[in-house]
């Protein structure tokens, strides 16, 4: 995963199109590197099941474990991978696991399927042509992508 692609999922924390998440933190398919904007709650559950990137997760210090916890949780953040199935699972996991009211978002880059996965969930929710991240509301309000 590239550092560009962490950078573009905590992209509409840094600009201010969502506030900083407050409560308990899902981070899907997480590896180290990632540098949380001012005011993020460090009250992150990573969750990565491969050895290495696990590993460096807990070398950073980072809360790793191979499986998510109980939820609920305010924000869930996606990582995607090449594999579709897996990202699918991915998100309806967070889905499953994510508060009301709270938010799902999503990147990837563009051989990890972000682009399709933007347009499957476009059939679901409105969407917007251009994007950087895909954002979920969890109320089943609009998604915004951004």
């Amino acid at each position: 995963m590239s550092r560009e692609t962490l950078k573009t999922l905590f992209h509409p924390f840094d600009s201010g199109t969502i506030e900083p998440a407050s409560g308990r933190v899902l981070f899907l398919g997480a590896e180290a590197g990632y540098r949380l904007p001012e005011g993020f709650s460090d009250d992150i559950a990573a969750v990565q099941p491969f050895c290495p990137p696990y590993n460096a997760l807990e070398k950073s210090g980072a809360t790793v474990a191979p499986e998510a916890g109980e939820g609920p949780f305010a924000l869930t953040l996606i990582l995607l991978t090449k594999h579709r199935g897996e990202n699918e699972n991915r998100v309806a996991e967070a889905l499953e696991k994510t508060a009301p009211g709270g938010f799902i978002v999503i990147a990837g880059a563009k051989d990890d399927g972000v682009q399709s996965m933007r347009k499957r969930l476009g059939k679901l929710f409105p969407t917007s042509k251009r994007c950087r991240n895909i954002t979920v509301s969890r109320s089943g309000s609009p998604v915004r992508m951004t």
